[in-house]
Order: structure tokens, then C-alpha cells, then sequence
């Protein structure tokens, strides 16, 4: 690998200290981020180690320049590391996406009367949190066993306001210490059997359970009876999960990665108070990336998240130097957690389950990559043979909606090889058109786009490169593209130059797409053009009377249908916000009717013409609108 002279120079002045080191690319952008004990050893190895899979080395060409930011220690590196990759989040790190909340109990034990609830976020606000469920187990029938079992409180929002015990308390589901029918002690110690329950410590569930059953059964409470079978399955469900060979009530997780070349795979198998409770798993993009500190940058994001308690233990499989890695751990949530990796026995098996589901979830995603692509790049690549077009790269689509004609408004939507692009989204409010008259609308908005287009010489972004809109030789009936001619401009006069679409698609049949037509050769401009009829799905064209059928697993007309629906839902909702801001300022004129009566008669009538329609005595009984606003309702629209 032939290195700058500036890169050379950076490299022979590392210092032998620990730190992060930032990798940029050509145009100064950050591509990778990285810890190292000593920052000359580990930077070198990306240049001059000639043992690198096919990412690292991918990453080590694109490299143009780094920084490096001196830290005290490894743990202090660690740490940096995890915020500017959060931060920054470079395209070779590994990234996880904080969206699987599963839900966990929580119960805060500093409050007089502590209570369950269900939460997805874990905060460090002291409470105890129990969980996660998932996988056969639900989060609502562990609660309905807890309150079975033990009846403790579950109304943390209304416990202060009570004036009376709420039916849980009737129906033996809850000590009401909202009422004071239990002593702060009695509910203290029911409330620590809940949680040696939640914990894996007590039996004494199933017991109580299994009585209250029999004593419905005699009471002839069948309905009651079956509840509580219901919640002895889950009971035996948690049972089924022990691990017998662990010798304690023990927590802890076991990670695996596995690869294969190009992608990999996590998987993270949890274990509470001795049971499995199921595994979680996660597709990485440059999780090769590079050994060791894959590892650490997964697990220092994973724990860092919002939906991972740190346990006392954590199980892996390629030994590292895990000193910086257990200080940071401890860091964040304050008690000690052993990084271990065994290697026989029981803890070996959970490993072993790890990456099973790692392997699982990588076969998985690289089918959902495949199908992914397919739907997209692959899709747009059959369109472009379909079309007979050299070049598909943008397409935009458009649409109209509007109500009776009225407030009528136009969407243009852009796909990038066969990927929504929404930054390049456009609204239009129709200025021209009076009524319902979907032709002279699409022609409006095309010459509006268009000829903002030719007027600044019908350039456009290829790759991030200025080009002239080269000529090609499309489907028969398709226009060719012919912009002007840029031999008299140079990239540095324009800078800002607009985006000529390969192939534009109007939502519509032949009449729309005629229309279209005219207003774009009216504009100067000669763009591939067609139109899809939702009707029958027909892909009309411009030089041939009979429409294009595709069988409708075609994957080309899937994303026809998919850039179409878009252009249809972007203009809907465009609309609906234009008319209710034109609603809600009819009723604003209303004298005593503020913001939250609004929305109530809006969503009881839908729109202003029913409520001016209706009666007093219609509009009294919407529930929240009482006579004097409904006489003031009937009031205004009269005059």
C-alpha cells in the first residue's frame, strides 16, 4: 500500500501512549474510530500489517489523513471511543441501532408503597428492573402473577388521587395501600416476595396460585379458575428455562460474533436469576472490523444503550486483554462485572446457544440484504433494460390531490437507484388551475419543475460529478433525453446546479401523461416519460397506444407501485395539513371556542360543512361540548 508522504511523516510521530485515533477520508470525512493502549503500535498495523481481511484494508486505502486524541488510560480511550462513535457514527465502526425496547419491570423500592410498572427505557434512577420478556413470555402475564400471587399496586399514576379502593382491591388482585387497608411493613414484605420471585429466589408463586385455583374451582368461579391455569403455564414456562448445571441464581449474558467476510452477526443470550429468558440479536455492517475492538465497540454500544442492564458476569469466546473493557463496564453502571471466557461446562453451552442465534441471524439478514437489493438496485437495473434506457439512476414521480377542487396540491418524489430520497421531496400548491382538472395541474407542476430545470441549463449531479445529459437509446416509445449542450461551461461557474431525472413517472393513465408531455416539451426539456395506471397496474408509455403488462410479482413494477404510493401518500397528507389549517381557522373566528373544542368537534363532525350543518342539539351531545358552546357553534355559521 503506497502511502503520501504526509501519512509516512503522521505515523513515524505517534505517540506511544494510549488514546483514540480518528481515520478520515479524501474529503475530510470521518470514516473509522478506534481505541488503542498505545496509539504508534496500533495505527501502524492498518498500513504496514499485511495479515488484513478484505475490510480493514477496504478501510486502509480510504484513508487520507487521521487525528489522535492522548488519554490517560485504556478505560479513558475506551470510553471516547463509544461517544464519537455515537456521535460521528463512522461508515467502517460497528453501529447498533437502540430500537428493540423489550419490555422490563421496574419497581423503585425508595417509595413508601413501591409499585409495578412496565417499562422499556432502563434509567439509573436507583429502581430495580427485571426483565427483559420476550420469547413465550410476556411481560402482562408476569405482572397477572404478581398481582395473583402477591397483590401488589399497579396504579403509579392515580395512587395518590384515590378516594376509594379500585376494583383490584374487590377482586383480591391488589392490598389497596392507597386506602390503608395494609400496614407499610405487611406491604414492604409482600413487596420483597414479589421481587425474590422476579429475582428467581421464591417459589412461593406457584403455591398461591395453585390454591387460589382450587378455591375458585370449589366456588364453582370457573372463569377465575382458568385465569389462574393460565398463569401456572407461564409459571412453568419460567420453570422450563432454569439451566440446572448453573450453581446459583446467577446473571449474566454470553455474546457471540460470527462473520463471513463481508458481514456478521451478534447475539447476546440472556440469563436472569438462572433462567433463560432468550437471546437477542443484531446484523453488523464492518463487524470484522478488527478483532478485539469489534468486540469492545459492540459491547461498550450494547450496555451503553438504553435497554441493557450491565450483568455481573459476561461470557465470550476469543480471549482479549479485558482489563480497559471491565473498568468502563463498571463505569457505567457502578458494580463489578467479570469478563470471562470459558471454555467447558455449562457456561460453554449458553456460548454455544450465542452463536447459534448469531449464525442464525446472519444467514437471515443476508437474505433480507439480498431481498432488499432486489427491491431496489436490482429492481431499478430490470426497469432500465425493461425502458431500454442507458442510464436509470433518478426517478422522480408526481401526483395530485385535492378535494372537489379545492385546495388542490401536487407531490414530487424522488427514488436514487430505487431508494426513496427524501431530502429531494417536493410540495406544490396548485396557482394556475380552478376546479378539478388533474391535467392542467400535472401540467402546471411539470413546468414548474422543468423549466426551472432548462433555464439554468439542464444540468445535473452524477456521482457528484457535473455531466450533460447524455443521449441514449430508450424503449421505442419512451422520449430521449436531450438537454443542452454544456461545452461552454465549466463545473466551477455553477454551483448549485439542478437535477435532470433519468425518468420521470406520472400516477395516472394515457390522458395525464399526454398532458404531462406537453408542459415538459413546452418546457424545452425531451425526458424519458411515463405513466402508471392504478386501476390495472399499466405502465403507459409515450409512443405506443397499448400499455406495458407486467405479472405482478414483477420486481420492476413493484418499485414502480412503491414510488407511485409514495407520490400518492406525500400529496394526501400535504393536503390534509392545508385544509386543516384552513379548517381550524374558520373555527378560530369562533368566539369562546379555543384549541382542545376544535379538535373535538373536528373529529366528531370531519369537517367544517358538517358542523355547520348540524343542529344544537347535535352538536350538545358531542361528549366535551356543552349547550352554551354548541348554541355558539350553531350562532356563528347561522350569521
Amino acid at each position: 500500500m503506497e502511502l503520501s508522504e504526509k501519512l509516512l511523516e503522521k505515523l513515524k510521530n505517534l505517540p506511544e501512549k494510549p488514546g483514540v485515533y480518528i481515520m478520515r477520508g479524501a474529503a475530510g470525512e470521518i470514516i473509522y474510530i478506534g481505541k488503542a493502549a498505545v496509539l504508534k503500535n496500533r495505527v501502524r498495523q492498518y498500513f504496514f500489517n499485511t495479515q488484513k481481511d478484505e475490510k480493514v484494508r477496504a478501510m486502509a486505502s480510504s484513508v487520507a489523513d487521521f487525528d489522535y486524541i492522548i488519554t490517560l488510560s485504556e478505560k479513558d480511550a475506551l470510553s471516547l471511543e463509544a461517544n464519537l462513535v455515537r456521535k460521528h457514527k463512522p461508515r467502517y465502526n460497528i453501529l447498533l441501532k437502540d430500537d428493540r425496547h423489550n419490555p422490563y419491570i421496574r419497581i423503585d423500592l425508595k417509595q413508601k408503597f413501591p409499585c409495578i410498572e412496565v417499562t422499556r427505557r432502563i434509567k439509573s434512577d436507583g429502581a430495580r428492573y427485571f426483565g427483559p420478556y420476550f420469547f413465550g413470555v410476556r411481560v402482562a402475564e408476569v405482572i397477572d402473577v404478581l398481582k395473583s400471587a402477591y397483590r401488589v399496586r399497579c396504579c403509579p399514576k392515580s395512587f395518590f388521587s384515590k378516594k376509594r379502593e379500585c376494583l383490584n382491591y374487590h377482586i383480591k388482585l391488589c392490598l389497596a395501600p392507597c386506602q390503608n387497608r395494609v400496614s407499610e411493613s405487611e406491604y414492604r414484605q409482600t413487596v420483597d416476595k414479589a421481587v425474590a420471585f422476579l429475582s428467581g429466589k421464591d417459589s412461593d408463586a406457584e403455591r398461591l396460585i395453585t390454591e387460589k385455583m382450587a378455591a375458585a374451582a370449589e366456588n364453582e368461579e370457573f372463569e377465575r379458575a382458568i385465569r389462574y391455569r393460565k398463569q401456572l403455564a407461564m409459571l412453568k414456562k419460567l420453570k422450563d428455562r432454569v439451566l440446572s448445571e448453573l450453581r446459583d441464581n446467577r446473571d449474566l449474558d454470553a455474546v457471540s460474533f460470527v462473520f463471513d467476510g463481508s458481514y456478521g452477526a451478534a447475539a447476546v443470550v440472556i440469563v436472569r436469576g438462572g433462567k433463560l429468558m432468550g437471546a437477542l440479536k443484531f446484523g453488523l455492517d464492518g463487524a470484522s472490523l478488527f478483532g478485539s475492538d469489534g468486540v469492545s465497540q459492540f459491547l461498550t454500544q450494547y450496555y451503553a444503550g438504553q435497554n441493557a442492564t450491565v450483568p455481573p458476569e459476561i461470557l465470550l469466546e476469543t480471549e482479549f486483554e479485558k482489563g480497559a473493557l471491565e473498568e468502563y463496564l463498571y463505569s457505567i453502571s457502578g458494580k463489578k462485572t467479570a469478563v470471562v471466557f470459558p471454555k467447558i461446562g455449562i457456561k460453554k453451552k449458553i456460548l454455544g446457544m450465542a452463536e447459534e442465534n448469531a449464525r442464525d441471524e446472519l444467514e437471515k439478514s443476508l437474505d433480507r440484504r439480498q431481498r432488499d437489493y432486489e427491491l431496489c438496485e436490482g429492481a431499478n437495473e430490470r426497469l432500465k433494460e425493461l425502458l431500454g434506457l442507458d442510464t436509470l439512476r433518478r426517478i422522480e414521480c408526481y401526483d395530485i390531490s385535492h378535494l372537489s377542487g379545492t385546495d388542490q396540491v401536487a407531490s414530487g418524489v424522488a427514488f436514487i437507484n430505487g431508494r426513496a430520497e427524501k431530502s429531494e421531496y417536493r410540495r406544490y400548491k396548485i396557482k394556475t388551475v380552478a376546479g378539478a382538472d388533474d391535467y392542467k395541474c400535472l401540467a402546471e407542476v411539470i413546468s414548474r419543475r422543468l423549466g426551472k430545470i432548462m433555464a439554468d441549463g439542464g444540468w445535473r449531479m452524477v456521482n457528484g460529478d457535473q455531466d450533460k445529459k447524455k443521449s441514449s437509446a430508450p424503449h421505442p416509445s419512451l422520449l430521449i433525453s436531450n438537454s443542452k449542450s454544456t461545452a461552454h461551461h465549466s463545473p466551477s461557474t455553477i454551483r448549485h446546479p439542478p437535477i435532470m431525472p433519468d425518468l420521470i413517472v406520472i400516477d395516472g393513465g394515457k390522458g395525464q401523461l399526454n398532458s404531462a408531455h406537453a408542459a415538459m416539451q413546452t418546457a424545452g426539456a425531451e425526458i424519458p416519460m411515463i405513466s402508471l395506471a392504478e386501476r390495472d397496474e399499466e405502465i403507459f408509455t409515450l409512443g405506443s397506444p397499448e400499455p406495458i403488462r407486467l405479472k405482478k410479482d414483477n420486481f420492476a413494477l413493484k418499485l414502480l407501485q412503491r414510488i407511485r404510493d409514495e407520490a400518492h401518500r406525500f400529496a394526501v397528507t400535504y393536503h390534509r395539513s392545508l385544509r386543516a389549517k384552513k379548517i381550524g381557522s374558520v373555527l378560530e373566528q369562533i368566539r369562546g371556542i379555543g384549541s382542545k373544542k376544535r379538535q373535538i368537534l373536528l373529529k366528531a363532525f370531519s369537517s367544517v360543512r358538517a358542523i355547520e350543518t348540524a343542529d344544537i342539539e347535535t352538536l350538545a351531545a358531542v361528549e366535551g361540548i356543552d349547550r352554551k358552546t354548541a348554541e355558539a357553534v350553531a350562532a356563528f355559521f347561522r350569521g
